[in-house]
């Protein structure tokens, strides 16, 4: 199998989390880990990927920390800049819930954190809906423009807090979502950015709408199913807590080819992984 270089770009946070499935205000015991785009990093790149992470956080103890636990699994930190104005995103989350309690430094990346080689040697892109905050927003859009223009493969995935109620945001979204040729979110995400009601439809209006997708990712009540422009070609049970081993491990292995059967090799492989680990 052929590695590949990937580079994500997104919330680099602290997250505090709990498997208690209570209101997040009634939990007692967290354990702190990395969260966001981060936590997907060191996923990947414990599979044996070359990933590159670009993001920012605060110059203190937790902006620290991220960069040392991204360092310990192995990813290539040389985008990932350290704001002396703005602190580190830090969250608490549960399998049910997530709030902040600091909406940090990674809402203020622009372009002249962004190094000229960043994309340099990169096959495959994934950005989240973090990536899409700063006030300067020319900068991921920039970067997508020269991902065309390099022929690198782009995944979007869209977190399940993520709300689509307000029109401008849909606007948003569709306008990034043009770039992807992956895409992962609910299917109330789904329904919400096409105004189509039922998963099946609103998948097939996604992507007769964004000629560029060609697979598309459905998180569903613990359930992970895979559409492309042939169908629905696989779903799996999946725990909440394990959706970024499978994000992780579907983008690591995502070459394996373009066939109904290489896809359900791809998710057999990618189930096993995550069963693993």
């Amino acid at each position: 199998m052929s590695y590949h270089r990937i580079l994500c770009i997104g919330e680099a946070a602290v997250d505090f989390y709990t498997n208690e499935e209570i209101d997040l205000n009634q939990a007692k015991n967290f354990q702190k880990r990395l969260g966001g785009e981060a936590a997907l990093a060191a996923k990947i790149a414990s599979l044996g990927h070359e990933c590159i992470f670009l993001s920012k956080v605060g110059n203190d103890k937790f902006g620290l920390g991220i960069k040392d636990k991204l360092q310990e699994a192995g990813v290539d930190i040389s985008a990932l800049s350290f704001d002396d104005n703005n602190e580190t995103t830090v969250t608490f989350s549960s399998p049910k819930d997530k709030v902040y309690l600091t909406k940090g430094a990674d809402r203020y990346l622009d372009e002249k954190d962004v190094g000229i080689r960043v994309l340099e040697n990169v096959d495959l892109l994934h950005f989240d809906t973090c990536a899409l905050y700063p006030y300067d927003t020319h900068c991921l859009a920039n970067i997508l423009k020269w991902s065309l223009k390099k022929n690198i493969y782009v995944a979007f995935s869209l977190e399940p807090s993520y709300s689509l109620n307000n029109k401008d945001i849909r606007k948003e979204v569709n306008g990034f979502l043009a770039y992807a040729q992956l895409l992962c979110l609910s299917a109330k995400q789904a329904s919400m950015l096409t105004g189509v009601m039922g998963e099946a439809f609103a998948i097939e209006s996604l992507l007769k709408e964004n000629m560029r997708l060609q697979q598309v990712i459905i998180r569903n009540n613990e359930k992970i199913s895979l559409y492309t422009r042939q169908g629905k070609i696989n779903e799996d049970i999946l725990a909440s807590e394990k959706e970024d081993d499978f994000l992780a491990s579907y983008l690591s292995y995502w070459r394996l080819g373009d066939s109904e059967s290489d896809f359900d090799l791809h998710m057999s492989l990618t189930m096993l992984n995550i069963q693993e680990n």
